[in-house]
């Protein structure tokens, strides 16, 4: 595993914790330092994951329209990568906290 994608695991935990927390603005700065580096560093193969987690914190602060934007990101991902567990993950994330 290489130093970026590292870096990027790291910072989705940590804004989980501060999410968690109850620091949802610090959980935001986080997921978005998480969101660059995969962008910079081409990890969209865990990209959906950065998406999908800030998706959840952005419908937590009540941003539901920002949260679908996330979570429909993540899904185009999901649906490219193929994987039934990640879609069907994405799509219950959404219906549950989008009401869709």
């Amino acid at each position: 595993m290489n130093d970026f994608k590292r870096k990027a695991i790291s910072f989705i935990r940590l804004a989980e914790a501060f999410k968690y927390a109850d620091m949802h603005d610090l959980a935001l700065k986080t997921f978005d330092q998480a969101e660059e580096i995969c962008h910079a560093h081409s990890l969209e193969n865990i990209l959906d994951f950065v998406l999908q987690h800030k998706g959840k914190c952005l419908a937590e602060m009540g941003k539901l329209t920002e949260a679908r934007v996330s979570l429909d990101e993540a899904l185009e991902i999901r649906i490219r990568k193929q994987d039934p567990s990640l879609i069907e993950s994405t799509k219950l994330t959404r219906e549950s906290l989008l009401r869709v």
